[in-house]
């Protein structure tokens, strides 16, 4: 036992003389020899090199990970540029302006006089995952289009619930206004007393549930309103030829069906020669035209006004 109190224990057939509490006499083999000692200190200067390495491996693990980070916040920059890139860039929406299906579209006197210094915001709805999917992406590349086009004098806003971050960011750098919170497309348009002298909002709403469609005319039921109001979606006309009718119990919230009975709207349809199909097909602009003249007669119309119910699950939309 040293003086401090530790018992020395040393391993090996030479050192065994070592054992205990006291020394005994040591014949001269039994001595640790000169090669002994060096070959201990070999061991301790070993053992010590390896812890060294060791504390010097876990830093070099924290540098690795610092790295990963960096490359992967590199690679979801370079994601979003190019994502930026396939959607923005000019020559996209010039391939879109080239076709024949914008070229009729805006060759068409009705469409042009209705958007011709005319809009002031364009709320998109529904454009979908345009990150993954071609189709998404071609549909929004057509709204930009018609944006660098027919020049807004507001704002243009996007809402899906199924945005991305990334998408969310590409879209700020496109230049809109993200919507917050989901509206359930409840949004009405700006409108002042002397509504002759504003400007229309555009709602751009590919292939929405027809749901949506109810709610956003439930949110302008006015004839004022209404005036203001482009949507640009599926064909509403279709809806009520179709067989496929809302239920009895929901028909009370249903406005495609009031606005189509009532004949309140103008429906023009979209050309179906878009050189990819089921990117436009179906879809239609739609308009209100409304004289105070047939606003008196109607006007039993505009009191019939229950809110739609919120849509708290993807199947009530359907």
């Amino acid at each position: 036992m040293d003086k401090d109190g530790f018992v020395l224990i040393v391993k090996g057939r030479k050192n065994k003389a070592f054992k205990g509490d006291e020394k005994k006499d040591l014949k001269p083999s039994q001595l640790q020899s000169a090669n002994d000692i060096k070959r201990d200190n070999q061991l301790r200067e070993k053992e010590l090199s390896k812890r060294v390495n060791m504390s010097s491996n876990w830093g070099d693990d924290d540098d690795d990970n610092n790295e990963k980070k960096k490359k992967i916040t590199t690679t979801k920059n370079r994601k979003n540029n190019k994502l930026f890139t396939e959607v923005s860039k000019r020559r996209k929406i010039e391939t879109m302006k080239n076709t024949e299906f914008f070229k009729e579209i805006i060759e068409n006197e009705k469409i042009k006089s209705m958007l011709q210094d005319r809009l002031e915001d364009i709320v998109c709805y529904g454009i979908g995952n345009f990150e993954e999917s071609k189709k998404c992406q071609e549909q929004l590349s057509f709204i930009l289009a018609l944006n660098s086009l027919f020049k807004i004098s507001g704002s243009l806003f996007i809402y899906d619930p199924v945005m991305s971050d990334m998408e969310i960011n590409v879209s700020t750098l496109l230049g809109f206004k993200i919507i917050e919170t989901n509206e359930q497309c409840k949004r009405s348009v700006k409108c002042q007393p002397d509504c002759e002298s504003q400007r229309s909002t555009l709602f751009y709403m590919p292939f929405c549930p027809r749901k949506l469609y109810d709610n956003v005319l439930w949110a302008n039921w006015s004839p004022q309103s209404l005036g203001r109001l482009i949507v640009i979606g599926n064909s509403w006309n279709l809806y009520n030829e179709s067989l496929n009718k809302p239920d009895e119990s929901y028909l009370q919230y249903s406005y495609t069906t009031k606005a189509y009975q009532n004949k309140l709207y103008q429906e023009i349809s979209l050309p179906n020669n878009y050189p990819t199909k089921f990117i436009f097909h179906d879809l239609s602009f739609h308009s209100f035209e409304l004289s105070n003249q047939i606003t008196d007669d109607l006007d039993l119309i505009w009191k019939d006004f229950n809110e739609p119910p919120t849509i708290s699950n993807d199947s009530e939309v359907q």
